[in-house]
């Protein structure tokens, strides 16, 4: 028996492929609103309950809905014609990422994509590619996984997720804002619904069991629903959340998300990478006098005048040529994110102590060093802000400290799967920084100890 085949058995008593409920289904589908004459895409459809859903709520909405699944897609049409809706709806065999990347003839005014992130290589690429495929003040209804809490090891295993893969929920729909969205509502998944839809997911396969207990498949079956139970139960259950955001595309120029890191440090916090932190790190809403905590450090990235002389010329004398990134994901040291698939970038050596004592009269000596970095060949927006960036997070980190000379003074290892390291960048910054001593710190990772970005002291 296939993993499709398995996959299907393992969906047949779902109603939706993601925890949610027949009552929290109708407030999404009112969120939507207005949906009379609306033209609705879905991406990832599966069996298209939702969107089937959506049709009979507006009798003069039309929808069509792409997946790779045909058995899910001809489940999905079965139900459409059982409920009258087949003159209305279009299901087809059809990737979503290439649906959203070639178009819809035109914009549309509603788009879901629920739990399918995975194809587009995380939240932002997919945010940023549903964004162009709708109407001015479209709706976006975007149902994604983020850390209610930090990852155990457990709960990564039982994912088969890394902690970078997930976001706070706070960081969801800040990415969202940053992304050219408004959000008109956000919801969450509860505990009942989570348990009924890993529940029913599993049931699907032990009845399946019952049905045919000396099948040749039975063991590879019960053995998927054994480990699927174990990753549930034994790991991620309370520690992944599932949020359903309904965001309206922002007839506005896209700004700066209104939330600001106030760095608050305090607990284990969650390492990660590209896009993901921890939940538990404070963020609030920027308004005059919240009581926030500014950290005692700012991050930086390589200023715009030592990038012009980089571009010419590198730290290493070279005069550096670009390259095309096909992959993408590469962590540019010029705006603090990750190339995006096929752009080009510009690998040069910089030595980041060097031109640091340069500023400020220091001599490091011999704890001078030059490495490689990745910037933009020409110039870009820069980074979002001075907090610790979201896109170039890693999974584990070393953090090294220097004193107003120059000198080496200690180092902290970030890493949210070590007993004994730092769970995060804030919390590994917030150590160093205590000390009156530390003047800036690099963080590097930890396999290559190539620079990433620096942290100094703030003024004042």
């Amino acid at each position: 028996m296939t993993d499709i085949a398995i996959t299907a058995l393992a969906h047949r008593d779902l109603d939706f492929n993601s925890p949610l409920s027949d009552v929290r289904a109708v407030g999404l589908i009112h969120s939507l609103r207005p949906l009379a004459g609306a033209r609705i895409l879905d991406l990832g459809c599966g069996w298209a309950e939702l969107l089937l859903r959506l049709l009979e709520a507006e009798p003069t909405a039309t929808g069509v809905g792409v997946d790779t699944h045909e058995a899910a897609l001809e489940r999905g049409r079965a139900n459409a014609a059982a409920r009258g809706l087949s003159d209305r709806v279009r299901l087809e065999a059809a990737d979503a990422v290439a649906t959203a990347a070639n178009g819809t003839g035109g914009p549309v005014d509603v788009v879901t994509a629920i739990g399918v992130t995975h194809a587009w290589g995380g939240a932002r690429h997919t945010l940023e590619a549903v964004r162009p495929l709708l109407r001015p003040g479209g709706r976006f209804l975007f149902g994604e996984g983020f850390w209610e809490r930090p990852p155990t090891a457990r709960a990564s295993a039982g994912l088969k997720a890394r902690p970078e893969d997930f976001l706070s929920l706070s960081e969801l729909v800040d990415l969202a804002i940053g992304c050219g969205y408004r959000p008109l509502a956000v919801s969450v998944a509860n505990a009942d619904e989570w348990d009924s839809f890993e529940s029913r997911w599993c049931g699907g396969l032990e009845r399946w069991l019952l049905e045919h207990p000396a099948d040749p498949a039975a063991g590879k079956v019960r053995a998927v629903a054994d480990e699927h139970r174990d990753g549930w139960l034994g790991g991620y259950r309370g520690v992944l959340g599932f949020a359903y955001l309904t965001l309206a595309a922002s007839t506005a120029p896209s700004a700066p998300s209104r939330w600001v890191h106030r760095g608050s440090t305090s607990g284990r916090a969650l390492g990660a990478g590209n896009e993901a932190s921890d939940s538990r790190r404070s963020w609030t809403a920027d308004a005059p006098d919240d009581g926030g905590m500014e950290t005692a450090y700012e991050i930086r990235a390589i200023g715009p005048e030592a990038l012009e002389q980089l571009r010419v010329r590198d730290d290493a004398g070279r005069v550096p040529r670009p390259v095309r990134d096909d992959e993408g994901g590469s962590p540019l040291r010029c705006c603090l994110k990750r190339s995006l698939p096929g752009e080009a970038i510009l690998p040069v050596a910089y030595a980041p102590l060097r031109r640091w004592a340069a500023a400020t009269g220091a001599d490091p000596g011999p704890y001078e060093e030059v490495g490689p970095v990745f910037i933009h060949p020409g110039p870009c927006s820069g980074p979002d802000g001075d907090g610790v960036p979201e896109q170039i997070r890693g999974e584990r980190r070393v953090c090294r400290a220097y004193t107003a000379d120059g000198r080496i003074k200690e180092g902290v290892l970030v890493d949210p799967g070590h007993p004994e390291a730092a769970g995060s960048i804030e919390e590994a910054l917030a150590e160093l920084f205590a000390s009156p001593d530390t003047a800036l710190a690099h963080v590097r990772a930890v396999e290559f100890g190539c620079f990433t970005y620096e942290a100094r002291r703030r003024e004042g």
